[in-house]
């Protein structure tokens, strides 16, 4: 390289410009290396921004990669500050033909903002699941990972705005997006009541959609984890009934004397009939002999007591055997006959 110098009058021995001053023409005189004006340019007689002038430089030199800045007045280019990164101006060109903007050309540094951090001299965003709140940080490690309960989309500068609170997604740390619950499963809340922090299978009697627990329906029951639809495992067992929440298909079997509807209630057995525990119909068992009845809810035959006779609302119509109580007998009309009539007894019990 040649060096650039001047001659103070009187000296023979030239003397080289100083650093950081520019001595691009010949003929100078002073310490100062002033420059020389023409009508279309003017160069700067200290060294420009984004570049720097060794000791006796006839050309400034850019200043190099985003690790070092030069500012004006140069000597050598300044290393960037840990946690901040270098910029680049506008700048006259030195040639004089324009403006350039140029990577070695970096004329300041700055300190980090928020949401990134700086390597390097080079600015780069927090990773996803990650958030920086402080000013110049220095590692992709920014702040820290996203707390349990909150996610971190790339760039976060706090992780306060972004909850995890819809039921149908958690957040168990480090998260760049929501995690999306499992069918079948429900999301658990933080200690603050609030926050979706995991998820769990769905226990036994109840199903979930959308990361919410239900009960099975009156009338149905869950018999294994995990269930997603209101069907649950399906139907009562007939003769039983399921409350909400049931987890056997025969969870309540009906007493004796009633029987079951849709697996939701209890009702009694219609008269004429008895039934047994258990029972799915009303009409479980007839009473089935003219020494007995069977009245409304009856859980098995009544045996008709002496001087009365089984009553059964369908004796006219023949279908005799379905008899629902009974009546006294007529002892004026008794006496016409030698024995009782064939659906009747005697005061002494026989047919």
């Amino acid at each position: 390289m040649k060096f650039q110098s001047f001659s103070v009058l009187g000296t023979v021995v030239p003397e080289p410009c100083p650093a950081g001053l520019l001595g691009n023409t010949t003929g100078l005189t002073t310490k100062a290396c002033a420059p020389v004006c023409t009508l279309s340019y003017c160069p700067l007689p200290r060294c420009p921004a984004g570049y720097y002038c060794p000791l006796g430089a006839p050309t400034p030199i850019p200043c190099g990669g985003p690790t070092v800045f030069c500012p004006v007045g140069s000597s050598v280019p300044t290393l960037v500050t840990t946690g901040y990164y270098t910029i680049a101006t506008r700048t006259l060109n030195p040639s004089g033909t324009g403006m350039t903007t140029g990577l070695v050309t970096r004329v300041a540094e700055v300190p980090c903002e928020v949401g990134t951090f700086c390597e390097n001299g080079c600015k780069k965003p927090c990773p996803a699941g990650t958030y920086g709140m402080a000013h110049g940080l220095s590692s992709a490690a920014c702040t820290g990972n996203c707390p349990a309960g909150y996610f971190c989309p790339l760039g976060s500068a706090t992780y306060l705005d972004t909850a995890c609170v819809d039921p149908s997604v958690y957040c168990p740390g480090s998260n760049a997006t929501p995690t999306p619950v499992t069918q079948g499963f429900l999301t658990t809340l933080g200690f603050d009541g609030r926050l979706r922090v995991g998820q769990t299978v769905c226990p036994l009697g109840t199903y979930c959609v959308r990361g919410v627990r239900h009960l099975c329906p009156w009338g149905s029951y869950g018999a294994t984890t995990g269930l997603s639809t209101m069907a649950c495992s399906g139907a009562c067992a007939p003769g039983s009934t399921c409350p909400a929440g049931a987890t056997s298909a025969q969870q309540a079997l009906c007493p004796a004397g009633t029987y079951a509807i849709n697996g939701k209630q209890c009702v009694p057995c219609r008269p004429g009939f008895w039934c047994s525990s258990g029972s799915p119909s009303p009409t479980q068992n007839a009473c089935g002999s003219s020494s007995a009845y069977c009245p409304l809810g009856a859980s098995a035959p009544l045996t008709v007591q002496a001087g009365y006779y089984a009553y059964s609302p369908n004796a006219l119509s023949g279908a005799n055997m379905d008899f629902t109580g009974q009546v006294l007998c007529n002892l004026q009309d008794t006496v016409l006959f030698p024995q009782c009539p064939s659906i009747t007894t005697g005061f002494n019990s026989q047919v």
